[in-house]
């Protein structure tokens, strides 16, 4: 699940993840009392479990985070199925050629 909040706004346990979605740091905000978990692709979190898109500005409405939360969750479910659209392929791949492809050559010269 996806959900924004104020970055001055208090932060509850149930969050979950915290990701600063904006592009300049957020004024009168130590960067040492803001904790993120900004190391995890957005999506990837997402689906394990709730991260909250953090923003600074005073428009609830029209913000980074509103956009990035629409984009991601309308782009979602193409992404989960050309992940596994990619290992069908791939699996396709190494049983038709009889496992892991073997190199005719090494740095442009062949192998004998």
């Amino acid at each position: 699940m996806i959900k924004f909040e104020r970055v001055y706004d208090t932060r509850s346990s149930a969050d979950g993840k915290h990701y600063l979605v904006e592009r300049l740091w957020p004024r009168g905000i130590k960067k040492t009392s803001l904790p993120l978990d900004g190391r995890e692709p957005i999506l990837q979190a997402a689906r394990q479990n709730t991260v909250t898109l953090l923003y600074s500005s005073h428009d609830t409405e029209h913000n980074n985070a509103v956009a990035l939360k629409k984009y991601l969750e309308r782009n979602k479910n193409r992404s989960a199925a050309r992940l596994v659209h990619a290992s069908v392929i791939l699996d396709a791949q190494k049983r038709k050629s009889g496992g892991e492809r073997r190199r005719s050559s090494v740095g442009g010269r062949k192998l004998k």
